[in-house]
Parts: C-alpha cells; sequence; structure tokens
C-alpha cells in the first residue's frame, strides 16, 4: 500500500505548474502555472466574446507568449483538468489508495 501524501506535496505539484504542448502551435508549448488565481483569468478570458486578438499569457521560466481567446480557453480546460486530476490523485493517495500522478505534458489536440 503506497504511503499517504506528505503534507504539501500536492501543493508543490500545483506549484510547479504544468508542461503543455500545442502540436499545432509549438511556439505555445511552455510550462504554465495552475494557482487559483491563474484559473480564474483563464475562466474569465474563457467568458469574452471570441475575438481574432490577441493576448500575452506568462509563461513559468520563459518569456510569455501572445495567444487568441480560443487558444485561451483551450488552455484553460486543459490546466483545470491537469489541476482536477492532481487533487483527485492526491486525495486517493491520501486514502491510503494507489493513483499515480497524473503525467505531463498535456498535449492540446
Amino acid at each position: 500500500m503506497p504511503q499517504p501524501i506528505a503534507s504539501g506535496e500536492l501543493e508543490a505539484k500545483i506549484n510547479a505548474g504544468c508542461a503543455v504542448r500545442w502540436p499545432d502551435a509549438p511556439e505555445l508549448d511552455g510550462l504554465y502555472a495552475l494557482d487559483e488565481g491563474a484559473l480564474a483569468l483563464l475562466a474569465l478570458y474563457a467568458a469574452m466574446p471570441p475575438k481574432e486578438r490577441t493576448l500575452g499569457w506568462p509563461r513559468i521560466g520563459a518569456l510569455g507568449c501572445h495567444v487568441t481567446i480560443a487558444q485561451l480557453v483551450r488552455l484553460g480546460g486543459a490546466l483545470a483538468g491537469y489541476r482536477a486530476s492532481l487533487t483527485l490523485a492526491g486525495a486517493v493517495r491520501q486514502a491510503g489508495a494507489d493513483l499515480p500522478w497524473p503525467a505531463q505534458p498535456v498535449t492540446i489536440a
């Protein structure tokens, strides 16, 4: 049986961010934040009417990038899903069951 997760292990994984690969836009590949503030801002942008303009978005340890609202919506969905998977794995592991941490990179198709 796996050991329960150490205090802070889930938080450390969230703070480390998520590697994302964009096969159709490799210039957007990078490490993106998973904190609640970043995900809330992505959700806010997702509620905006789609426009063709681009917005700047930060990456961890690299220059930011310019993305369209449609790309931000896809990024937000991928990051929120990955964070939810981390949270689920952490809860299951804390309960003593064996569930591996979700893998990276996340591919946005």
